[in-house]
């Protein structure tokens, strides 16, 4: 995908970003309500991660649950003192994206909304939003496949917009 756009970049004169070596994501485990069954939100994460990861925009994915378990085998009074255990708390918080994630029951249907926010400027760089009219555990786990491919599309789309705009500014 990332080719394509930088292949129309280059058509169009201008420079399109393709994913960079640091842009790194954390998946943050996806916010449940209105009645949606918590259990969802960490096998959804989990997905959503793998996803991500299978797509090669990222360098390196991590989930909100890989942060709370280094913190967690860590005990406080040594966090401080422990140089790998801060190195890798460091490896896991520096990153350009996080990803969040809402679960919310509509009726008999559940939405799931996914957001990929830019770290550096603390803006929502896309979004996207699928309503499931069968919400079993399967077919919510196919989904995090297609809102990963959509989020990315989304990010991409932008970014030749940009480039386009860019190319054509007097």
């Amino acid at each position: 995908m990332w080719l394509a756009v930088g292949m129309i970049g280059m058509v169009l004169g201008a420079q399109v970003e393709t994913p960079r070596d640091d842009a790194r994501a954390l998946v943050w485990t996806f916010e449940v309500q209105d009645g949606v069954d918590s259990a969802l939100a960490p096998l959804l994460t989990d997905a959503l991660v793998v996803a991500l990861r299978r797509s090669g925009e990222f360098s390196m994915v991590h989930s909100s649950a890989d942060v709370q378990d280094i913190l967690q085998r860590t005990p406080a009074e040594r966090l401080g003192q422990c140089t790998a255990c801060l190195a890798s708390v460091q490896r896991l918080l520096a990153v350009s994206h996080v990803v969040v994630g809402r679960i919310t029951r509509v009726g008999g249907q559940l939405a799931v909304s996914v957001k990929l926010v830019d770290t550096e400027g603390a803006r929502v760089m896309a979004s996207v939003l699928q309503l499931v009219p069968d919400p079993n555990e399967a077919a919510l786990l196919r989904l995090m496949d297609v809102l990963a491919s959509r989020l990315l599309m989304t990010l991409a789309q932008q970014d030749l917009q940009d480039a386009v705009a860019e190319a054509t500014a007097p």
